[in-house]
């Protein structure tokens, strides 16, 4: 999936949070399997919840709090996006927009071998309240949306000539650059429940490797061939970043570092690191030539947020929308 479809995705979740319907309330019968009807299509209550459990999850995850005033927005919010969703996907059907089968397989694959075995994926199915027809659908929808909103609202939002200069002009706090480093590792894991022995391993491990590097062995091949990271593709690059944004211990080295040193051991809760420090970035400000691409895709995706809010407004106002308690 490209960069831009991801930031389509992105779009269409952020954008249609509603602020009310012009529409009929009606009271859920007991044992009712759905939460909505929009233009006669039933939004599913295992839609419905599936969909909220991986917003759930997601704040789970990111360590958010999860009290009933937040459980009841993020209710509101899922409802809203699952009826916006519905509505513009009967427009991309009027529309005639098409997708691929083979699109949607392709997109199901990848999500597929995400899981090492078939049982592992349907269990991670069945956790989140989905089946795999509810996947492929989402799948197809999530295809169709996208394109529609590419080729209808996407493709004609222009930005003036002197916008982004006056955007950049009006929030300087914006532009400043903290201190940055660029730095390259190569990790060892050491999980938290790990015996002595395996802790000695580890240790032997790295201090192997500290004897190649020493050596003059190149630090991305041998980053390459024996780290444990996921930066090891990139010969364990992590590009730059600023304080905050690593473990303490692992912030601390790289920051004191100068260019092209290589540190001893450095212990972390992920394990026993060497970081190789590649450049350096003083604070200061970004100026505008180097900001202006980030500018523009800027107010390009608030001016594409506020025409999806407006469009699925006015569709939710043409909607004949049933929601059941």
């Amino acid at each position: 999936m490209s960069m831009k479809t991801k930031c389509l995705v992105l779009i269409v979740s952020a954008c249609l949070f509603a602020h009310g319907y012009p529409a009929a309330f009606a009271e859920e019968k007991p044992g009712s399997d759905k939460v909505a009807v929009v233009n006669g299509t039933a939004i599913t209550r295992v839609e419905y919840l599936g969909t909220l459990n991986q917003l759930k999850q997601r704040y789970v995850q990111q360590g958010r709090s999860l009290d009933d005033a937040t459980v009841e927005k993020l209710e509101k919010y899922v409802l809203d996006n699952l009826i916006g969703q519905e509505l513009l996907f009967e427009e991309c059907r009027r529309a005639g927009i098409q997708v691929e089968k083979s699109d949607v397989d392709t997109q199901f694959s990848r999500f597929k071998k995400q899981f090492p075995t078939e049982e592992a994926f349907r269990k991670a199915l069945s956790e989140k309240s989905l089946t795999v027809a509810m996947l492929e659908s989402q799948i197809e929808k999530g295809f169709a949306i996208r394109k529609f909103v590419q080729e209808r609202i996407v493709n004609q939002i222009k930005i003036g000539k002197t916008e982004p200069q006056e955007f950049y002009d009006a929030n300087p706090s914006l532009f400043l650059q903290p201190e940055m480093v660029r730095a390259s590792h190569i990790l060892i894991k050491v999980e938290s429940d790990s015996d002595e022995s395996q802790k000695v391993e580890a240790d032997r491990k790295i201090k192997a490797i500290q004897k190649q590097i020493k050596e003059g062995k190149d630090f991305a091949e041998v980053a390459r061939r024996l780290s444990e990271g996921p930066s090891r593709t990139q010969g364990g690059d992590l590009g730059f970043f600023g304080r905050g944004q690593m473990v303490p211990p692992f912030e601390q080295v790289a920051f004191a570092l100068v260019p092209d040193a290589v540190s001893e051991k450095v212990v972390t809760r992920f394990g026993y690191h060497i970081i190789k420090v590649t450049d350096k970035k003083p604070a200061g400000t970004v100026s505008f030539n180097e900001a202006i691409d980030k500018i523009v895709r800027h107010l390009k995706q608030v001016k594409t947020d506020q025409e999806i809010k407006r469009y699925v407004e006015e569709l939710k106002g043409k909607a004949d929308i049933q929601l059941f308690n």
